[in-house]
């Protein structure tokens, strides 16, 4: 497969998964831009007859873990940046799920672990958090999202 034909099946699903973490749809796109660079300098390494979304998904959560912290420190240097309005993340199914309410960190553990895919002990060290800070993130978010579901109808 070309990275034409990565971009084609995967584009679409690599994007919303750096708008979730971003937060915010141009740098989710120059992220986005940055993976799929990534991927056609490396495309060589990929065999064809192995699903390519795994090395995608990891490509694009690197790029926006490194706009992440390129972001944090510009506004450590300078005024704060405006967020924009949260970005509905849907996940392979017909559920949307806003994640606006929640708190950046609480976020970020939820979209790396679940739409990510990355292990607590990944997100720990790419975050520079303790595994137990990570797990006490999640269970805070899984029960904001559940007590949110519950809310709005959805049963258990």
């Amino acid at each position: 497969m070309t990275v034409d034909d990565w971009i084609a099946r995967h584009g679409d699903r690599a994007l919303a998964l750096l708008r979730s973490v971003l937060r915010n749809a141009e740098d989710a796109r120059d992220a986005w831009q940055e993976t799929f660079t990534a991927l056609w300098r490396s495309a060589h390494r990929v065999r064809d007859d192995v699903d390519a979304w795994p090395y995608i998904r990891q490509t694009a959560l690197r790029k926006a873990l490194d706009r992440l912290q390129v972001l944090r420190t510009r506004s450590a240097n300078e005024t704060p940046l405006v967020a924009e309005p949260a970005l509905p993340v849907a996940r392979e199914i017909d559920v949307e799920f806003d994640l606006g309410g929640l708190g950046e960190e609480e976020r970020l553990a939820i979209v790396l672990f679940f739409w990510g895919g990355c292990s607590i002990k990944e997100i720990a060290t790419r975050l520079a958090l303790t595994e137990n800070t990570v797990k006490s993130r999640l269970f805070r978010a899984r029960a904001k999202l559940k007590k949110d579901l519950l809310h709005r109808g959805f049963e258990p």
